[in-house]
């Protein structure tokens, strides 16, 4: 029975260090630059985001690098994910694109849904703000603000999956011939499963601990 003990007193220990190794690399606030240093990953709740990668261009309006992009953690009801935040602005006959990817992976309940949101999105007269997108699954979503049209959600459903990567996200704002536009930030939300806050499994390794003594006491006793 002290062989018991012990096992119950290991597997208290390796859900303490579970529980601190979860909170380690949580995803922060930085510029998408940094989220694409190689080997990068982050987490949050049981979504791990990874393998970022960024391109852009642009004709007569301003570049934006990588440098210039702002990641953000988000977690909206029982949603979580990632904002991207910029000035993508372009006048009458420029545009500014970008193009950006990544990897979302749950180590919990599958992912079933993803959602697809800009802010910030303005045009005038011929002008036009769309961010568009392709997961590897095959879903795609867009949103976009033109004077054919608003459309600021977009959300698709699909398979469970553990993983998913964002092929492209591409972030577009264009004048047109006689127009302006722009767009200041756009995000992803992706379903979050339920898992077991460090609090509760700490209880449950205690709990186990403390049956685990009450069994050797009556085997003693027997």
């Amino acid at each position: 029975m002290r062989k018991l003990t012990v096992v119950f007193s290991l597997f208290i220990l390796a859900l303490t260090l579970g529980s601190q190794t979860a909170s380690a690399g949580a995803c922060g606030t930085d510029t998408l630059a940094n989220y694409m240093v190689a080997g990068f990953s982050c987490t949050i709740g049981d979504k791990t985001f990874s393998s970022f990668k960024y391109t852009s261009s642009a004709l007569g309006a301003t570049k934006i690098a990588a440098s210039g992009v702002t990641v953000t953690p988000e977690i909206i009801g029982g949603e979580i994910g990632l904002q991207f935040s910029s000035g993508w602005s372009a006048g009458a006959n420029q545009f500014t694109d970008s193009l950006i990817g990544y990897t979302v992976t749950s180590s919990g309940a599958p992912i079933v849904d993803s959602i697809l949101t800009m802010g910030g999105a303005t045009f005038v007269g011929t002008g036009i703000a769309i961010v568009a997108e392709n997961l590897t699954n095959g879903a795609g979503l867009a949103v976009y603000t033109t004077s054919f049209g608003t459309v600021l959600s977009d959300k698709a459903t699909f398979a469970p999956a553990t993983s998913i990567t964002v092929a492209f996200k591409d972030v577009t704002a264009s004048g047109g011939s006689a127009g302006a536009a722009s767009v200041s930030e756009v995000s992803n939300l992706f379903s979050q499963g339920q898992v077991p806050e460090p609090g509760s499994l700490l209880l449950l390794g205690t709990g186990l601990l403390s049956f685990g003594g009450l069994l050797r006491r009556r085997i003693l006793g027997a």
